[in-house]
């Protein structure tokens, strides 16, 4: 990990990628392999960093870090207007599924948010009203809660505001709705 560091603070990429790429071809199971991959290995070479991505072992799936680092290599796009809406069916508070098939000749208002997030908490009480005056026969609101533990978001006072359909999905901002919408922050 020091030689990888004072490599990269030098500027010698080539030599860092040699070092980093030696140390996750023996260990393809390590933490650290995947930390190396996600920070700098291969960054000018998207096969090369795709295809030591897929030398990793299955047990590191999990890790946000594979999650960005797979994000980034297959190039999500911001979706644009006429795109396929991403279907999904989450949990809401009760343990009852939410089915996005469900909305019919509607536009759909996203809004993917964290009690963690302190700019997404204080907007709540702004949406709450926003919603209560519209016209909701053309318009669908859906909360995507990406709290990391689902009993926080259940129980945190923000998410027992909302009024529409609110749900949950895990996996933060790498969670595949995020990654579907190429949301990287909150």
């Amino acid at each position: 990990t020091e030689t990888v560091i004072t490599l990269g603070q030098k500027g010698n990429q080539n030599a860092e990628d040699s070092v980093s790429y030696a140390y996750l071809q023996k260990h393809t199971d390590s933490y650290l392999s995947l930390w190396f991959l996600s920070h700098g290995l291969y960054i000018d070479y998207p096969s090369k960093k795709m295809n030591a991505l897929k030398m990793l072992s299955p047990s590191l799936k999990n890790y946000p870090e594979y999650k960005q680092t797979l994000a980034s290599l297959t190039q999500r796009k911001i979706p644009n207007v006429g795109d396929t809406f991403e279907e999904f069916e989450l949990a809401d508070k009760n343990e009852i599924i939410f089915k996005s098939s469900t909305i019919k000749n509607k536009w759909i208002l996203i809004n993917l948010w964290s009690n963690s997030c302190g700019p997404c908490v204080r907007e709540m009480d702004a949406l709450v009203n926003f919603y209560k005056s519209i016209d909701t026969s053309k318009v669908e609101f859906i909360s995507v809660g990406l709290d990391d533990k689902k009993e926080n978001w259940k129980s945190a006072t923000a998410t027992n505001k909302i009024i529409w359909p609110s749900v949950w999905q895990e996996g933060g901002v790498y969670c595949n709705l995020c990654l579907n919408y190429n949301l990287m922050a909150m």
